[in-house]
């Protein structure tokens, strides 16, 4: 009986909890748009939505050539997403399960103008016309694209979104990543080995996004262009990226350096992918390409994140991290305006 009364007291509590962030989300709605400010009306709507359907999103981060759409093909066992050396995402891609499919297609476009587009059959051709720079004005155009799969990474209403390159040339690209980061839960950060520690403009950029994300997974991909016979090895890269994060945020130390995860996207992908090199592969040669890409370690983390219970506090605390976060800018820009005002004269 008692293990009954205790069960149904933390229902009551979870319950009332919502209830109560629910009520938080609806006053920062209220808030902005008495303010006039539809951007922060939107990040809310959409964190209010998410929390009452208890979907969870992490969203994908790196510069251009950092490999995320080949880490998240490696993540999903195939090539899915158009992958080059030149920056190749125009827009956002939310990979999810394919239950959540509407009708049992393999994906769905979003307009800017409101209207939908139902993709039967997912190709590279339809990838290309929708997600990349090969297509028509896209970033402009074209919302989000939904692609539907069969993964155990997006059960239970997770989705994992691409997105453009924080580096791009094209117009809007930053933007959209900057947005769409604001209505995600967690989020991968994505460095490369190639550029060692981390450079001057990915430490900026993951300035921002610490205040804006709680949950960020570090992983620095490409390792297999470490250069061995210079004496670098997968180890002194994953320390120089602690070093210099120590560096660039040392009042961050006190607290605790993120895990850091060494992958190489590119041979997980080269030993899974059944359409690709996989299919020419024997079971020993894709073994090994397997352990070399250490991409089981970081799976099994995110995996262990996303099923013990990790998740579900991250859903609860998310909305309040970022009303906390957005309303101290707020209130930072209504004083500087106070200021402004006090200070004129007639």
């Amino acid at each position: 009986m008692r293990m009954e009364t205790t069960a149904k007291q933390s229902r009551e509590e979870l319950v009332a909890r919502k209830v109560k962030i629910t009520g938080i989300l609806d006053q920062a709605i209220d808030i902005f748009e008495k303010d006039g400010r539809e951007d922060r009306v939107e990040i809310f709507r959409q964190l209010k939505e998410d929390f009452v359907n208890e979907e969870y999103s992490i969203i994908v981060v790196g510069e251009f050539s950092a490999g995320k759409s080949t880490m998240l093909n490696a993540l999903m066992g195939k090539r899915i997403l158009t992958s080059y050396s030149s920056e190749t995402t125009a827009t956002v891609n939310f990979l999810r399960h394919k239950e959540a499919a509407k009708g049992g297609e393999e994906g769905r476009v979003f307009y800017v103008d409101g209207s939908e587009e139902s993709i039967p059959a997912v190709s590279k051709e339809v990838i290309e016309r929708y997600v990349s720079m090969k297509g028509d004005n896209v970033a402009k155009r074209i919302k989000r694209v939904d692609l539907y799969l069969d993964s155990d990474f997006l059960k239970d209403r997770v989705s994992i979104i691409d997105s453009p390159g924080l580096n791009g040339v094209a117009d809007g690209h930053r933007e959209i990543t900057e947005d769409q980061i604001l209505k995600s839960h967690a989020c991968i950060f994505l460095f490369t080995a190639e550029k060692g520690g981390g450079t001057k403009s990915e430490f900026e950029f993951l300035s921002a996004v610490q205040n804006q994300v709680k949950t960020i997974f570090f992983v620095i991909n490409k390792i297999d262009t470490i250069k061995f016979e210079e004496e670098e090895t997968v180890e002194t890269v994953v320390e120089k990226l602690k070093q210099n994060y120590k560096t660039v945020f040392p009042e961050l130390n006190q607290i605790k350096v993120p895990e850091i995860w060494p992958i190489s996207a590119g041979d997980a992908l080269r030993a899974r992918d059944p359409q690709g090199t996989a299919s020419n592969l024997t079971l020993e040669e894709q073994q090994k390409l397997e352990e070399k890409s250490r991409m089981g370690a970081f799976e099994a983390r995110l995996m262990r994140f996303l099923s013990r219970g990790e998740k579900t506090r991250g859903i609860l605390l998310d909305p309040l991290y970022r009303v906390q976060n957005v309303a101290k800018t707020a209130r930072d820009e209504y004083n500087q305006e106070m200021e402004l005002l006090q200070g004129k004269t007639d």
